[in-house]
C-alpha cells in the first residue's frame, strides 16, 4: 500500500488477478498498461519488491521496459519469488503538456495480512495512476484566459488518451475510480469487486469514472450512446458545459462531468427529445446513491 499522504490525484483501476503466480500476473497487468500507452519513463528504474526469508522485503531497481513485449525479461529472474509490489514513473502527453506520473501496481490489501506474507494470492490487485497535485495547470491558456476551461482539456485528454485506453487493455477490469485524494484507496472490498456496482453520482460531478460492460449492458448499450449524444448537445448549447461520456471498444463507457444541477431541472428535460430524456434518466437514477 502507498504510504504517502501527498495530494496528488489518484487513478485507481481493480484488477481480477490474470494468474495466481505473482511473476505472470505482474507481467500481465504491466504489459497491458505498456499497450495502453503509460511507458515506463527511460532513465528512471522501475522499483520491483519481493518477500524474502522471515517476510523482510527486497526492492530492486531495474532498467524500464519501453515495449510490452520486453516485460517477460523485467520479471525473469522472479520466477521462483513472491512479488508485492512494482513501482515506476512515466511521461504522459497532455493537451501539449508533459505529465510526470507515478505508476504502482501491488495485490488488493496483500500488507494487510498477519503477518505479512504474500500468500495466499489474492484475487484482486490495483494499478494506480498518480499525477501531481498541480498537473491540470500545465495546460495550455490554464494561467490566462479561461482555466477552468483549460483544466478540463487536459482532464480529457487524459480520459480518452490514457484511461480510457488502460480500461479497453487491462482485462478484466473489475472497477476504476478517480481521483482519490489523499491515497483513501480502500474503498471496496473484494466482495463488491466480484459484482461491480455504478459509481455514485455525487462522485461524477467532476472526474473521469468508469462503468464496465456489464454495467453498461444492464442500463442499456442503447441509453449510454444516447447519453453521448445529450452530452455533446449539451456541450453545443453551452460551451463551457465539458460534460464527457465515450464508450470503450470492451463495452463499457467513462463518464466525466456529470452536468450538476441539470440533474432536475424541468426545462433542461424538456429540451430533450423522449428517447434522450429517457436515456439521461436512466443514467442518472443508476448513477444515484439509494
Amino acid at each position: 500500500m502507498l504510504t504517502d499522504k501527498s495530494d496528488d490525484d489518484a487513478y485507481v483501476f481493480w484488477h481480477a488477478a490474470p494468474s495466481k503466480d505473482s511473476r505472470a500476473a505482474y507481467g500481465t497487468l504491466v504489459g497491458s498498461w505498456l499497450r495502453a500507452g503509460v511507458i515506463p519513463r527511460q532513465g528512471t528504474p522501475v522499483e520491483i519488491s519481493r518477500r524474502t526469508t522471515g517476510a523482510a522485503v527486497q526492492v530492486k531497481q531495474h532498467p524500464p521496459s519501453p515495449r510490452a513485449e520486453d516485460v517477460e525479461k523485467l520479471f525473469s529472474e522472479y520466477a521462483d519469488a513472491a512479488i508485492t509490489e512494482v513501482k515506476a514513473q512515466a511521461d504522459l502527453y497532455l493537451a501539449g503538456a508533459v505529465v510526470r506520473a507515478r505508476v504502482h501496481f501491488e495485490y488488493l490489501g496483500e500488507d494487510e495480512l498477519s503477518p505479512p506474507r504474500v500468500d495466499p494470492r489474492r484475487d484482486f490487485m490495483q494499478g494506480t495512476l498518480l499525477l501531481p497535485q498541480y498537473w491540470r495547470e500545465k495546460a495550455k491558456g490554464y494561467g490566462d484566459g479561461d482555466p477552468g476551461g483549460a483544466a478540463a482539456l487536459i482532464e480529457d485528454a487524459l480520459v480518452v488518451k490514457y484511461l480510457k485506453a488502460i480500461a479497453e487493455q487491462t482485462q478484466p477490469l473489475a472497477m476504476f475510480s478517480g481521483p482519490e485524494h489523499d491515497n483513501v484507496r480502500w474503498r471496496f472490498n473484494e466482495a463488491e469487486l466480484r459484482g461491480p456496482r455504478p459509481p455514485r453520482l455525487s462522485e461524477l460531478s467532476r472526474y473521469a469514472t468508469y462503468l464496465t460492460p456489464e454495467q453498461v449492458a444492464k442500463i442499456g448499450v442503447q441509453h449510454v450512446q444516447g447519453l453521448v449524444r445529450v452530452f455533446e448537445w449539451l456541450h453545443g448549447q453551452e460551451p463551457r458545459l465539458r460534460p464527457l461520456c465515450q464508450l470503450t471498444t470492451n463495452g463499457g463507457a467513462m463518464i466525466s462531468r456529470w452536468p450538476g444541477v441539470l440533474d432536475k431541472e424541468p426545462k433542461f428535460a424538456a429540451l430533450l427529445g423522449e428517447g434522450d430524456r429517457e436515456s439521461f434518466n436512466r443514467l442518472r437514477a443508476a448513477l444515484t446513491p439509494g
